[in-house]
């Protein structure tokens, strides 16, 4: 776990880096289609072919879905404003998976539960310092990141109770190769 929280900013930077001479979505691409050539080869070496069977396929392939728009979202905001600026937007999305629990998936909707998401939320605010001035487009990129990663998490939780994680995990990255690969090579810069 460690590893992978140390790792994230370091993609993140990657990323960041690589937006300036490359379109987000072969950067996207990349990001899946390297997961995919990790995952499903232990996945197959653990459960053979049989190891990408789930109870439902339509909510994999939401949730991959959301996971996929989250993803181009953020690395089209870190194309144009600071990191850590597209992470405090991003962070709207415990606000909204709190607002959503309740009716998606039956949660409790708790006074602490609110209290602390709204905390945080303010706690984002406090870093962007909102206001007109200043306030570039492109962090509408971030908002929707964030939006489409709270989807991302209440299918996550859903799927949770019936697959293996690392199932959910490697099928997320395939189908994320599958949607992205067209649209990385329709518009394929060469890095240079």
């Amino acid at each position: 776990m460690l590893l992978g929280m140390l790792l994230i900013p370091m993609l993140d930077g990657c990323a960041k880096i690589l937006t300036q001479t490359l379109p987000p979505t072969q950067i996207t691409t990349a990001r899946y289609l390297t997961s995919a050539l990790i995952l499903l080869p232990i996945l197959f070496m653990r459960k053979g072919m049989g190891g990408l069977r789930v109870q439902n396929k339509l909510a994999h392939l939401f949730r991959a879905l959301f996971l996929l728009g989250a993803t181009f979202c953020f690395f089209s905001a870190i194309r144009a404003i600071p990191i850590p600026n597209a992470i405090a937007l991003v962070f709207v999305y415990p606000l909204l998976v709190t607002l959503a629990a309740p009716f998606l998936l039956g949660e409790q909707l708790t006074k602490p539960r609110v209290f602390s998401t709204v905390l945080g939320f303010v706690g984002a605010l406090v870093v962007l310092r909102p206001g007109m001035e200043g306030f570039e487009m492109d962090a509408l990129y971030a908002l929707a990141a964030g939006t489409l990663f709270s989807g991302f998490v209440l299918i996550t939780r859903t799927l949770a109770k019936s697959d293996p994680p690392f199932t959910t995990l490697t099928l997320t990255s395939v189908i994320g190769t599958v949607v992205m690969i067209p649209f990385a090579l329709s518009g394929w810069t060469w890095p240079t």
